[in-house]
């Protein structure tokens, strides 16, 4: 016997929500609902919905997570939010997660160590790790990769910006050398490298403490 029955469907970006007589809701991905269809006003034994939904949706979760890759590359951590956004389960996000891991085609050191040669010029290890952790990368992988980017690589990126920010700049040399540590803090830099490079463009020893 039905538990519930449909009171209305939303259709939103790539899935469905459907909203239940009982004030209940799910969320349904497009590709699983198009093969599982439902209807305002139909009942519906939720439990048993689901576990259908659970036996058909790891090959469309499958074609969905190759569809989101091809477009640029992903954590797996990401690509899991991305498929439960949609409405796929968790069991099937895992599953989907663990094959693409063992086809190397998610890869989180890689991942990792991408993201770090595109933001080495212009933000520091704490900022880059930031950015990683909010990526969901583990905290191991992210500390041997930042491994390589070696304090005399970060000091002469954070040298190059500190020059272009303080130049042509109206300031006194001693507010100008507080000004760029603090924006060197912001990207990320942690604050002897920062203090380093803003004394080196400014010409002006920073007062010796942080902040």
């Amino acid at each position: 016997m039905a538990a519930d029955s449909v009171k209305e469907l939303k259709k939103q970006r790539g899935s469905y929500l459907i909203m239940l007589d009982s004030g209940d809701s799910l969320r349904v991905p497009l590709a699983v609902f198009r093969a599982l269809p439902l209807r305002e006003g139909e009942p519906v034994d939720i439990a048993a919905y689901r576990q259908a939904q659970l036996q058909a949706e790891y090959p469309l979760a499958m074609e969905r997570a190759g569809r989101v890759l091809s477009q640029r590359d992903y954590s797996e951590q990401m690509l899991e939010r991305k498929l439960l956004e949609v409405g796929y389960q968790p069991q099937t996000c895992a599953r989907v997660v663990e094959r693409l891991r063992g086809l190397g085609y998610l890869d989180d050191a890689r991942y990792a160590q991408n993201l770090l040669e595109r933001k080495k010029k212009r933000s520091g290890t704490r900022g880059i790790a930031q950015q990683l952790r909010l990526k969901g990368v583990d905290k191991a992988v992210t500390e041997e990769v930042l491994a390589g980017f070696t304090v005399e690589e970060e000091l002469a990126a954070a040298c190059a910006q500190a020059q272009k920010y303080v130049t042509n700049k109206p300031w006194e040399r001693r507010d100008a050398c507080r000004r760029c540590i603090a924006f060197l803090s912001r990207r990320g830099y942690p604050y002897d490298v920062a203090r380093a490079a803003a004394e080196k463009a400014t010409g002006e020893e920073a007062p010796d403490y942080e902040g």
